[in-house]
């Protein structure tokens, strides 16, 4: 059973299954969409957190989230403030599991911190999220897991690069260490073992998560390749469908909002907002309105954003089952970021 809750834990920690400068006046961003969004994605807040009802344990990953697309859609600060609240409170149940601290959780959760504008040092946890991460970043720049696994990625290290910068010196080796996971085609892979990538080993929604680390990189002022941000930003226009969409790999391989979210708020933070508002209207249409849900059971929970459109349809005829609600959970946050596609290397609750 520990070997279980650890595999969860870091499953959840490294942000897989979910992301910030405010994007430019012409990005068309939709703020109706997003309210409406956030709205649904409080409802399914438990005492500041989110429940996976079909499991039954506590989501921080996916607390931290909904943390962040509530900053992001710019509404109900009073909860955001009892989300970070939470989590902080709560922070070594996420952070670490029986001795062992997991790196993209500790990165997360700084990120989180300073988005909120809250020091690094959490006290009531006695825990320096700042000092544990960067202890936890090995003599390459790789940040990495302290137990005997280690389930860190590239996006474990693109957090740890957004949350580095963003409360403090950024060393030099962290940005690095990221730069060297992407590839010729511009994208980056998602696991970092080996010294070459392999083909087919890029993705968008790692992509997108080291783009945006990088964009924060260069803002401070970090050598980087010299076209490492504009390859990235074009592998990402590549990976884009003609109706805006975005798929990922392996189980998220197709059109879902999930990549699509988060490759929107990546190409904004590159500065591609044509290409970051058509994956905003490509989102749009998985969202639950009550005009395309009037007489369907799915009416009860206008707002939510569908992972893809057989999500939708099911919903449109079943509502959002027990066994779905998670999924919901987790597409509607990255709906978010299509609607309001702000990098997380900006992103800001004051």
């Amino acid at each position: 059973m520990s070997r279980l809750l650890r595999t969860v834990a870091a499953s959840l920690a490294a942000g897989l299954v979910l992301a910030l400068v405010p994007s430019a006046p012409a990005l068309a961003a939709q703020p109706d969409r997003a309210d409406r969004a956030a709205a649904w994605e409080v409802s399914q807040l438990n005492n500041g957190r989110i429940r996976n009802v079909q499991f039954g344990f506590t989501d921080w990953g996916l607390t931290l989230d909904t943390y962040f697309a509530l900053v992001a859609a710019g509404n109900r600060p009073d909860r955001a403030r009892t989300v970070i609240r939470t989590v902080s409170v709560n922070v070594r149940k996420y952070v670490q599991f029986d001795g062992d601290f997991f790196a993209g959780a500790v990165a997360k959760t700084l990120l989180a911190r300073r988005v909120a504008g809250r020091d690094p040092s959490i006290e009531e946890a006695n825990l320096n999220l700042r000092h544990k991460l960067l202890n936890l970043v090995g003599s390459k720049g790789r940040a990495r897991d302290s137990g005997a696994s280690d389930f860190s990625n590239t996006i474990t290290q693109s957090f740890a690069v957004l949350a580095l910068g963003r409360s403090g010196r950024l060393p030099a080796k962290v940005v690095t260490y990221l730069a060297k996971q992407q590839c010729r085609s511009g994208g980056f892979r998602l696991d970092m073992a080996g010294e070459r990538c392999r083909r087919g080993a890029v993705e968008v929604d790692a992509t997108a998560y080291a783009l945006q680390a990088l964009v924060r990189a260069r803002n401070a002022g970090r050598d980087l390749p010299r076209r490492a941000v504009k390859d990235a930003g074009e592998f990402l226009l590549r990976q884009q469908a003609g109706n805006g969409s975005f798929g990922g790999r392996g189980l998220t391989a197709g059109a879902n909002t999930n990549s699509t979210g988060l490759a929107a708020q990546a190409l904004a933070a590159a500065g591609r907002d044509r290409a970051a508002a058509r994956a905003g209207r490509w989102v749009a249409g998985l969202q639950l309105t009550r005009r395309n849900t009037a007489g369907t059971p799915a009416r009860r929970d206008v707002g939510a954003v569908a992972y893809n459109r057989a999500d939708f349809r099911q919903a449109r005829d079943e509502g959002i089952t027990r066994n779905k609600r998670d999924t919901w959970r987790r597409s509607t946050p990255q709906g978010v970021a299509g609607f309001a596609p702000r990098s997380l290397g900006g992103l800001s609750a004051r």
